[in-house]
């Protein structure tokens, strides 16, 4: 082999790894949440048109302090893809003492690996009524498989008196090993 075959070999090994990355590369839209009455309120609708996009993940970014999560009966958010509540500084969402200001995550797709993740979050202030469809948080996974991740990073639940997560699935096998539901460094006060 010439010096030059071998250059032009050398040239071409070193770009696959970069062509891989960009063919690999997980595509993600970053949407900062600002702390207002209608971005709070219209949270669920904003989550529902971002998972009708072709984005693999949403990234909800919440750099304000405190957040008055809406009471309203209508926090359900219809998951496609991966979908993360991310803050920096361990924002507050404060559901203010009501049961109708619950999370609803409705799974619609039967893609593989979808996770919504929850990072230096603070829940603080929720209050069950006792009243079975009002829970802090509910995750309906309607699909035949279980191959879905749940993850609670680094966050701390203050004041929440009633279940802090309920689920209903209709997989009766397991397709996955590693558990559905993580809470990893998190703090129940």
């Amino acid at each position: 082999m010439s010096i030059k075959n071998i250059f032009i070999y050398n040239r071409i090994y070193l770009l696959y790894p970069f062509l891989a990355y960009l063919i690999l590369k997980v595509s993600t839209i970053d949407v900062k949440i600002e702390n207002d009455n209608n971005s709070i309120k219209n949270l669920p609708e904003t989550v529902n048109q971002l998972m009708q996009t072709s984005y693999d993940e949403v990234k909800l970014i919440f750099n304000d302090n405190h957040y008055a999560i809406a009471k309203s009966s209508s926090n359900k958010f219809n998951i496609k893809k991966t979908l993360i509540f991310y803050s920096d500084n361990g924002t507050v969402f404060d559901y203010q003492y009501h049961s109708s200001t619950s999370f609803n995550f409705n799974f619609q797709s039967m893609k593989n690996d979808i996770r919504i993740i929850f990072q230096n979050i603070t829940f603080y202030n929720f209050y069950d009524d006792g009243n079975v469809n009002n829970n802090f948080m509910f995750f309906d996974l309607p699909f035949e498989h279980n191959n879905y991740q749940i993850e609670f990073n680094n966050c701390i639940f203050k004041k929440v008196h009633g279940l802090i997560s309920k689920y209903y699935y209709a997989s009766s096998k397991s397709v996955q090993s590693s558990p559905q539901a993580k809470y990893i460094n998190c703090k129940f006060m």
